[in-house]
């Protein structure tokens, strides 16, 4: 998984995997509001906070399943390629991962890469809601979702390297963070932190009602 063609894959897939959840949840959440449906929930006990609760629990296991899908075959294909009998060796025996920061058993460094990877959807879940409530009208949400997300993984896909310095791409690959590991990406995690405490802050205080 390093060097760009490996990345180019990585962003490839996760670009598919991102736009699929972005197009089925926004509108699943923000239609509440634009229906003026919301208003109608809301007035029941409970009745706003239990209907995102259950569409929050399905969205996270549709979108663990997506997941799946998208990465299983990847999968599938390297451990027929590749076999399993050297998979508690070192890392550092690969030539091109010898200098990564990273030194772990192989499976280790495996089952790291897909909890990243499936940490990073479960992120993208909570961006979907969070904007899509703050927004309360699907297209703006589409648009800024796509803009913030998907963008930067198209870019990423045809290989300008310095929006892998802005943007959360390094983080969705999961190969490129755990290969090229430096401060950038600290400081790239400390923003994103930041805008995902404004944007829970916003969604809390209902500023676009």
């Amino acid at each position: 998984g390093k060097g760009f063609d490996n990345y180019k894959t990585d962003f490839t897939l996760m670009l598919l995997l991102i736009l699929t959840l972005i197009i089925l949840f926004t509108p699943f959440i923000a239609s509440e509001y634009s229906s003026g449906m919301i208003k109608l929930i809301s007035v029941q006990k409970n009745g706003s906070k239990k209907l995102f609760k259950q569409k929050w629990k399905l969205c996270i296991l549709i979108s663990t399943l997506c997941t799946f899908i998208t990465y299983t075959p990847q999968l599938v294909y390297i451990i027929q390629k590749y076999g399993l009998s050297n998979i508690t060796a070192s890392n550092q025996a690969i030539l091109e991962l010898s200098n990564i920061v990273l030194h772990v058993p192989l499976i280790y460094q495996i089952i790291l890469l897909y909890l990243i990877r499936l940490f990073m959807i479960y992120i993208t879940i909570t961006l979907i809601f969070m904007i899509s409530q703050i927004l309360k009208n699907t297209y703006p949400a589409l648009f800024i979702l796509c803009a913030s997300l998907a963008f930067p993984l198209g870019i990423g896909i045809i290989d300008i390297p310095f929006i892998n310095k802005i943007s959360l791409n390094s983080f969705f690959s999961g190969n490129f963070i755990i290969n090229e590991f430096s401060v950038i990406h600290v400081i790239i995690l400390s923003i994103f932190i930041v805008i995902f405490i404004i944007l829970s802050k916003l969604k809390n205080r209902n500023l676009f009602k």
